[in-house]
C-alpha cells in the first residue's frame, strides 16, 4: 500500500510560515479574481560607468494559468532582449 503524501492534499506551503499575506488564507489561494492579476519578481544590474545593464524577471498569471519571463542586455549602447511566454 502507497503511502499517502498530505502534502498533496494540504493548501499550506512552508512560505505560510512567513508574515507575508495579504489575505487571511494560505498563500496558494490568489487574493484576485481579476484574469490579467499577476506576480512578478525581477533582478537588474548595471556597472558603475553606465556602459552595461542586465534586466531578467519572471511573472505568473495563476487566474489565467499563464506565465511570462524576460531578459535585456545593454551594452555599448546595442540592446538585446527577449521575451518568452508560456
Amino acid at each position: 500500500m502507497r503511502k499517502t503524501d498530505l502534502r498533496e492534499h494540504s493548501p499550506l506551503s512552508v512560505l505560510d510560515e512567513f508574515p507575508i499575506h495579504q489575505l487571511p488564507e494560505p498563500l496558494q489561494v490568489f487574493s484576485m479574481s481579476d484574469p490579467q492579476a499577476n506576480e512578478r519578481y525581477w533582478f537588474s544590474v548595471n556597472d558603475n560607468h553606465g556602459e552595461v545593464f542586465m534586466s531578467i524577471g519572471f511573472g505568473i498569471y495563476p487566474n489565467l494559468g499563464t506565465a511570462n519571463a524576460h531578459a535585456i542586455f545593454v551594452h555599448n549602447n546595442l540592446c538585446r532582449a527577449k521575451k518568452i511566454r508560456c
